[in-house]
């Protein structure tokens, strides 16, 4: 409950702008944001960044495909 997680994501094509949002706790470990949003079709890489509250810190990625409309 004292940690404090942000949601990266960003484009593999260089330039583009990233979508940042920080993510709430919703039950314990679990985390979910509202503010994020894809804005663009196409391949991304979600990183997860966490500080923990001890002083830690811990991040993981993920690339997804968006479809097109």
């Amino acid at each position: 409950s004292d940690a404090t997680v942000t949601v990266t994501g960003t484009m593999t094509q260089a330039g583009m702008e990233p979508v940042i949002a920080e993510a709430t706790p919703t039950e314990t470990g679990i985390f979910e944001t509202d503010g994020f949003a894809f804005n663009m079709a196409g391949d991304w890489i979600l990183e997860a960044e966490a500080d923990l509250g001890d002083g830690s810190s811990a991040q993981d990625e993920l690339i997804v495909t968006v479809p097109g409309s």
